[in-house]
């Protein structure tokens, strides 16, 4: 299954680099490496993943990497990469 993300998971991916790197620079590149890692591996196994409470409805299934986590569904035979959120976040709101 192929993955494809999406303008909004894209977007999220500079913002958290950008936090990381106000404390640890040198950690930033390396985390954003690790999140695009664990992206492109739910094309193998995506609905090993629980559905997001709250989102049960559209499908939407939530991965947890340390304290993000990215937000996928099945769609049309490929996984659509669609958020990755801080777990403190409000993810229904992100959804909104």
């Amino acid at each position: 299954m192929t993955a494809r993300i999406t303008r909004l998971a894209e977007q999220d991916l500079p913002e958290i680099g950008d936090y990381i790197a106000r404390d640890k620079p040198e950690r930033a590149l390396s985390f954003i490496a690790e999140l695009r890692a664990t992206c492109a591996g739910l094309e193998t196994f995506p609905e090993a993943h629980p559905v997001a409470d709250g989102l049960e409805s559209v499908g939407v299934r939530r991965h947890a990497h340390k304290r993000y986590a990215v937000y996928h569904r099945v769609r049309g035979g490929k996984v659509e990469l669609l958020r990755v959120l801080h777990q403190s976040r409000d993810h229904l709101a992100a959804f909104g």
